[in-house]
């Protein structure tokens, strides 16, 4: 028998699928959708018509870190071939959700389990979710609680992980949940601007990649005194000219911005014109959304917690404009569309997100 900490969002137990009312099904849109061969297999023996489809759509995976292949399932146009015809799934309205893959029962959950700590929100790319992150103030501040289970396995609201992360290669991951508190109280800081306070998490990533290991303690406790003096300001600012270069890079058009944009460079006067239009809370909650999206500090366990950062600033500046765009050209209802098509491609697109971090510099 063990206890685990959980820490969430406010929003996260309230969150609920609106099924066929969604004007985003997560059925579609996604470049592919892998299962694993248990849940592969067990879709074979539902049904003769179930089998044909699996075995048409899905492409077997052989991983070396796997005793058993993965299935890509191939979306025709994005599409999954399971869909019925009223944005239900087919499989799980006839034979019952335990027959569906463990990533579609979680979604648009998010976890990262680390050191007896399970800190886990939600992708905005669900439209719903976008709509909490705006329509409540208080979505983003967070709930811990302690959990009993037994062993090593901790299952809670269809999500199960196993064990802990590695620590042996990536020694800094053992101060993976200090270093997610430590950012979450800058970004959530209410002295300053939230630009202002992203920019400044920039400054202590920085400082903290450059630091040993072992010394990262200390030195997150020097940044919380450093954070509390109100004289400290930020030496950079968001960069909006190579957020554009890399939307249209990602895109192949800068069409969707073009609202925030003069002779195609982005215009600061119309990307705020498009931000006063939301609710003074809601950008502060999506960047505080991104932190568990991204899995923050270590959306890439191999890399430097600065240059995890500026990934994760690039990916805020890019929602910046996108949202900005959005609201000008049709009110907050298009931006958070824009936002969820957005979020689909830039989080769950390992192509898309390597270009973005292939762009960072250290």
């Amino acid at each position: 028998m063990g206890y685990y900490i959980i820490k969430e969002p406010n929003y996260f137990r309230k969150f609920a699928c609106i099924g066929s009312s969604c004007e985003s099904n997560c059925c579609h849109g996604w470049e592919e959708l892998v299962w694993l061969n248990d849940e592969y297999e067990k879709l074979l023996a539902l049904s003769e018509g179930i089998r044909e489809a699996a075995e048409k759509s899905f492409e077997r995976l052989d991983v070396p870190d796997f005793d058993k292949p993965l299935w890509n399932l191939n979306l025709s146009d994005g599409k999954c071939p399971f869909l019925a015809e009223n944005s239900l799934c087919s499989i799980q309205r006839e034979f019952g959700g335990e027959f569906i893959s463990n990533t579609c029962r979680v979604y648009p959950r998010v976890s990262v389990f680390n050191s007896a700590v399970m800190t886990r929100g939600c992708y905005a790319s669900c439209p719903e979710v976008g709509r909490m992150l705006l329509n409540d103030e208080h979505a983003l501040e967070m709930c811990v609680r302690q959990v009993q289970v037994d062993g090593n396995e901790i299952t809670l609201s269809s999500v199960l992980y196993e064990g802990e992360e590695d620590f042996s290669e990536y020694p800094a991951l053992r101060f993976r949940n200090e270093l997610f508190g430590l950012f979450y109280d800058i970004l959530s800081d209410r002295k300053r601007a939230l630009d202002e306070n992203m920019l400044l998490g920039l400054e202590t990533a920085k400082r903290i990649s450059e630091t040993n290991t072992g010394d990262i303690p200390a030195l997150i406790e020097q940044e919380q005194r450093r954070f509390n003096d109100p004289d400290i300001r930020a030496e950079s600012e968001l960069n909006f000219p190579k957020a554009a270069e890399l939307f249209t890079e990602i895109f192949g058009s800068n069409e969707t911005i073009s609202a925030v944009l003069v002779n195609g460079k982005p215009d600061r006067a119309k990307i705020e014109k498009g931000a006063s239009l939301f609710p003074v809370h809601f950008l502060k909650n999506l960047a505080l959304n991104f932190l568990f999206e991204l899995r923050m500090p270590f959306c890439f366990a191999d890399e430097s917690v600065f240059k995890c950062y500026k990934f994760f600033l690039s990916v805020y500046a890019i929602a910046r404009l996108v949202l900005s765009a959005g609201a000008i050209n049709g009110g907050t209802d298009l931006a958070l569309k824009r936002l969820a098509e957005l979020d689909r491609k830039i989080i769950h697109d390992s192509a898309a997100a390597m270009k973005i971090f292939e762009s960072i510099d250290e």
